[in-house]
Formats: structure tokens, sequence, C-alpha cells
């Protein structure tokens, strides 16, 4: 099973989230729905998916206004990478590094959103 990681730019969350379940053994591809981002999606990239999880609602919508979806399962997660609605500890956190606030708060909320999806995806065979 091949699952695609959609973020904005293709290079935090969705990039973060599909090197996660590559180390667990999954087939993984990451990228964004900003056409002129770091790393934006293709419909080749959308096509090679088996499921594809966007990090956020908005980024849904644009992935849905950009390709294909052609039957794939599509999955959102409801994930921000700026400090916005989180604890002034972390917004606090987020204006001295903003490394360790995606790492502190960020990522721990991708791994858990993403851990009740993980059942539905098989590894791929070695």
């Amino acid at each position: 099973m091949n699952i695609l990681f959609v973020c904005t730019q293709g290079q935090n969350r969705s990039k973060y989230l599909a090197e996660y379940l590559k180390e667990k053994g999954y087939s993984t591809d990451y990228g964004g729905v900003k056409a002129d981002g770091a790393n934006p999606l293709t419909q080749e990239k959308v096509d090679w998916a088996d499921v594809i999880v966007a990090v956020r609602e908005h980024i849904k919508d644009k992935f849905l206004n950009r390709f294909e979806l052609n039957g794939k399962e599509l999955i959102q997660l409801e994930v921000q990478d700026n400090s916005k609605g989180y604890s002034k500890e972390a917004q606090e956190l987020s204006d001295t590094s903003w490394y360790e606030f995606q790492k502190k708060y960020v990522y721990p909320n991708l791994r858990k959103q993403i851990e009740e999806h993980i059942s539905k995806f098989k590894k791929r065979s070695i």
C-alpha cells in the first residue's frame, strides 16, 4: 500500500509523517498543495498512492481543487504547524525556536492523529 502525505509546502508535516511511517515499514511519499512550494505535488504522485492523507481540512480542499482523486481514499487530519490555537507556552516556544515547537507540539500531534488510522494501512512487502 502506497501512502501519500500532503501539507502546504511539502517540507514539514507531510515529510515528517512520510518518514515516520517509512520507519515502520510503510511505502510513503509526500508533497505540498502549493504549486510553487518547496516540494509540490504532481498528479503522478497522486496516481501512485493508494491512500492520501491531508494534514488539515483547508489543505484537503486545495488538494481536491487541483488533483483527481480517482476513487482513492482521502484521510484528513487536523494539525497546524504554527502556534495559533496552542497554549501560551507553545506560542512562546515558537517565538524562540520554530524547530523546538515542532518537536514538542506538532510532531507528537501528527503521530497521535495518524495512529488512529494506521491499522487501515498495509505494510510494503519485502
